[in-house]
């Protein structure tokens, strides 16, 4: 009696659409936009010197703020340049990281913005920009995460 060996059925996750296609849309222009962010942010005062004069003649406060911002942003940009790899090549892992760069980029929001008001109490730091980062970061935290982690098509897209 011979035996017969198990056919494995090979999964095939599903294609992106419904809401993926809008999640999709995001992650796609996620890495562009802090790109564009960093370089508007950052060029002006790398090519004029300020800069180089903040980093020699600031307060270490200020130097500590202004250099763990563009660490953060930095290893963020890394961050939403691997989430779009893992979300097109539809990796299980990409649901789990996800949530730690929704859940991290809000925790280091909130702490910068903490500090900048701890080291700067002058400064005032709620305004319409401040806004919108707290919402975007909040959709992505409260709204998409728990999307990725509940939904059919999520479960049935990222398998690989």
């Amino acid at each position: 009696m011979d035996v017969i060996p198990a056919v494995e059925e090979k999964v095939v996750p599903w294609n992106f659409d419904g809401w993926l296609l809008l999640l999709a849309f995001g992650v796609l222009i996620a890495p562009f936009r802090l790109s564009f962010t960093l370089w508007k942010t950052y060029s002006p005062i790398w090519n004029d010197g300020t800069l180089h004069d903040i980093m020699v003649t600031a307060s270490l406060g200020f130097k500590l703020v202004i250099i763990s911002e563009i660490v953060a942003n930095v290893v963020f940009l890394g961050l939403s340049g691997f989430l779009m790899f893992l979300f097109f090549k539809k990796k299980a892992a990409f649901k789990t990281w996800y949530f730690i760069v929704a859940a991290s980029s809000m925790v280091v929001f909130i702490a910068n913005s903490l500090i900048v008001i701890l080291v700067f109490p002058n400064i005032p730091v709620v305004g319409t920009d401040i806004l919108k980062s707290l919402l975007s970061l909040s959709i992505a935290l409260f709204i998409w995460a728990p999307y990725l982690f509940k939904s059919e098509r999520s479960r049935n897209t990222f398998i690989l």
